[in-house]
């Protein structure tokens, strides 16, 4: 099995604001600090993946508290709770132009 670093270089989206950011990365880490108001939202994580053959698996090392995983608009999964590792098969979704988008969105819980 082949594994591919994939943590530098997303797209991070809070609030219609984007920047680039490497994983692991948190958004909430100051104002969570400061103050008990901290940001509850959604955010949005984006990243252009190469295309792969084979049996291919898109891994996560942890989110908290819900993550979905979308590859090219194609939602692939949820992951809900903590900070644990989670995977998911993303083999058999269809690709543009030879290239897959992942699309992890994250939301603290209300």
């Amino acid at each position: 099995m082949r594994k591919v670093n994939i943590n530098s270089d997303w797209e991070f989206e809070k609030e219609g604001v984007k920047s680039i950011v490497s994983l692991p990365h948190t958004w909430n880490g100051a104002d969570g600090q400061s103050t008990k108001d901290y940001y509850k939202g959604k955010c949005v994580y984006r990243k252009k993946l190469g295309k792969a053959d084979g049996v291919c698996y898109i891994e996560f090392n942890g989110a908290n508290s819900v993550a979905e995983v979308f590859i090219n608009k194609n939602k692939v999964g949820v992951h809900k709770g903590g900070y644990s590792m989670f995977r998911f098969k993303i083999d058999g979704f269809p690709t543009a132009s030879r290239r897959r988008y992942a699309i992890g969105s994250a939301r603290t819980a209300r």
